[in-house]
């Protein structure tokens, strides 16, 4: 079970003072190919940046940008803004708040965030009204863990509110979208000197 105030701004505020600039959340191979389908000069928007360390390497690695992220955390915001002089706007996902106008992204990322938001079919819909027309969608999530292990990763990850298969994220991706693909990206961390391997599912739609 989720305890009190997971996946709240408080929490997310915690975590991000904690972590700051160096935090250890960053998926170089999920990230890395995640950016391998941007293309540049294009408008995209990063639900749930967090501290805006996936923003600041598509900022770097893809040339004439225009870059947005929004976050539960209004921690994460400002050392988005400070660090990586990004437009930020905090907000409480699945809702996407006006000034963002439907129409306006070419793509729309969520990096290890579909698996914390409560309604995702109400996140999806959101995210299609924003993509313009041809866009597409690019979504990061842990892989589906065994039934041997799912009770105990549970417990210890309790943010998270579900977990995904390929079969699961597909039907994310197909409520509002078409043409989806799905790949399975090993990737790792390191936390506190430990190397943290796991899977990723990257999964992408189009509008």
């Amino acid at each position: 079970m989720r305890g009190p105030g997971l996946n709240s701004q408080s929490h997310w505020n915690t975590k991000w003072l904690e972590e700051g600039k160096d935090t250890w959340r960053k998926y170089p191979n999920l990230f890395g190919k995640a950016i391998s389908y941007i293309r540049p000069n294009t408008r995209l928007i990063d639900l749930g940046c967090g501290n805006g360390y996936f923003l600041g390497r598509i900022k770097k690695e893809v040339p004439g940008m225009v870059l947005m992220g929004l976050d539960v955390s209004s921690v994460g915001i400002f050392q988005l803004m400070d660090n990586y002089d990004i437009t930020g706007m905090v907000s409480v996902l699945p809702e996407i708040p006006y000034p963002i106008e439907a129409n306006s992204f070419d793509y729309v990322t969520m990096m290890d965030i579909l698996e914390h938001v409560e309604d995702e079919k109400e996140l999806m819909n959101n995210v299609f009204r924003i993509l313009k027309p041809g866009g597409s969608v690019i979504v990061g999530v842990p892989e589906d863990h065994s039934n041997k292990y799912k009770k105990f990763i549970a417990e210890q990850n309790s943010e998270h509110i579900r977990w995904y298969d390929e079969e699961r994220l597909y039907k994310a991706i197909t409520y509002y979208g078409k043409n989806p693909k799905i790949e399975i990206i090993d990737d790792y961390n390191t936390r506190n000197g430990i190397v943290c391997k796991g899977k990723y599912y990257l999964g992408m739609g189009e509008k």
